[in-house]
């Protein structure tokens, strides 16, 4: 991109390049823009600053604000400089039986809605945000789910070769969960403990004890079976945070933290365990059967209501005898029962299932560029950030350049954000742009029909 010819219409800002679960949800719309005429260019959170000043966009698109500081940060200095942002929500379904507003605001301090539009996946979700901050009432829209909008558009991408399938009975994965967030090391946990409690964490970390056991055991008892263990991307503090420090070396294990997308792990998965994950949604959605495995039980809180659509195996007794049954019937025990829950479940949150989730979040941003030919200035004003954190984020960013070039042996095995590939950026979004236009041509969608479908 030539400096020069900075003034884009949307700048898109992540945290990865390879498809994670934002990248492939970014990718959809920023696609969508393009397919529409739009003038989109994608860039990495942690060049976020310098990338606002270069290209001077009409209007800035983020996945999610509130789970990271630096994308807090950002946001603010796109609306103090007048750019309106728009975001959508990474992780939605939000859940009610807690502090409501500190689960809004995250690492959003001063509590400023930043957005100019927020798109949240159901009623649910708007209704909840509502009725922490009812002010903002013109601001929030429902557009659906658009992670899940992949299972429409896409098929699998992925070889059985990668694992030589064919030397196992069949594939379990494991969606771990995030237990690093009840750990004091992890920049999250003030949040989460104002939140959860002390006696729920406490709860948590033994489940995660539990959960590594019973997992090890069943590992070992099982060695025709291969088991895919997949890490939240969001985990700080290693295997310990999820829950598989002493099942990572087992033979018939592999753990994949960022190399993979979380459907490539599903494509390649016939079974789906999980602590608590919107992952088993996905792999309904697939037509694959999913369990939980929770030690002490399902009631904890801040549940989502995915766990009733799943039946639990809380000990090694119970989970070994699902997988002799999955042997002997290609089903998982309980599964079936709870198919017209799971029906239910999915409509409370995706909303619409349709794969048009991307369009509704795509238009609302080209309604937001018609619309608002003048900068609009935000109300009360937003202060930027501070001079020297801008700094220390671009020199963090123009370090992490300088880093990648070095031998491999100097560089961390843990991949670091910062380190951002163009390249991989656009074969990915050509990749899916194809995709896209398939299945817009398949249920005869031209860009007249894709424009009037929309969020409420």
């Amino acid at each position: 991109m030539n400096p020069k010819d900075h003034k884009i219409d949307i700048l898109n800002l992540e945290w990865t390049s390879y498809p994670s679960r934002d990248r492939e949800s970014a990718t959809l719309v920023c696609n969508y823009l393009r397919f529409q005429g739009c003038h989109v260019v994608e860039d990495s959170i942690h060049r976020g600053f310098e990338s606002l000043l270069r290209y001077r966009p009409k209007l800035l698109f983020l996945t999610n604000i509130g789970g990271a500081r630096i994308n807090v940060k950002v946001a603010r200095f796109a609306s103090s400089l007048g750019i309106p942002v728009v975001t959508t929500i990474s992780e939605g379904n939000l859940k009610t039986d807690h502090d409501i507003s500190t689960l809004i605001w995250g690492n959003n301090k001063e509590r400023i809605i930043l957005e100019k539009t927020w798109l949240v996946w159901n009623d649910h979700d708007k209704e909840t945000i509502l009725s922490a901050v009812p002010q903002y009432a013109n601001r929030i829209k429902i557009s659906g789910a658009v992670g899940f909008d992949r299972y429409r558009i896409c098929s699998s991408e992925v070889s059985g070769d990668k694992i030589n399938t064919k030397k196992w009975s069949f594939v379990v994965g494991v969606g771990c969960w995030n237990f690093g967030i009840l750990d004091v090391r992890d920049y999250r946990y003030p949040v989460v403990k104002s939140v959860i409690g002390e006696n729920n964490i406490k709860r948590f970390l033994k489940d995660r004890d539990r959960f590594n056991d019973i997992l090890v055991n069943i590992i070992r008892r099982n060695p025709d079976i291969f088991f895919l263990l997949k890490e939240h991307p969001g985990t700080q503090l290693g295997f310990w945070a999820s829950g598989i420090e002493d099942c990572a070396t087992e033979p018939n294990v592999l753990v994949i933290k960022n190399e993979w997308s979380i459907f490539d792990c599903l494509s390649l998965s016939d079974i789906w365990i999980s602590y608590e994950s919107t992952t088993a949604l996905e792999m309904w959605l697939m037509g694959k059967p999913t369990a939980l495995l929770n030690p002490s039980g399902t009631d904890f809180p801040l549940r989502q209501q995915i766990w009733m659509g799943q039946p639990n195996y809380p000990n090694e007794g119970l989970f070994q005898k699902a997988l002799q049954y999955y042997r002997d019937n290609h089903q998982l025990p309980g599964f079936l029962e709870l198919t017209d829950v799971r029906k239910k479940i999915i409509h409370e949150i995706i909303q619409w299932d349709d794969g048009l989730n991307h369009v509704r979040v795509g238009n609302e941003i080209i309604n937001l560029l018609e619309t608002n030919k003048n900068i609009i200035s935000s109300e009360p004003p937003i202060l930027p950030p501070r001079i020297a954190e801008i700094l220390r984020h671009s020199l963090g960013w123009r370090k992490a350049q300088l880093v990648k070039h070095l031998p491999k042996i100097f560089i961390s095995k843990r991949k670091d954000p910062r380190i951002w590939n163009e390249n991989e950026i656009r074969l990915f979004a050509d990749k899916r742009m194809a995709q896209q236009i398939a299945f817009y041509e398949k249920n005869g969608l031209d860009k007249k029909k894709l424009r009037e479908v929309r969020a409420r």
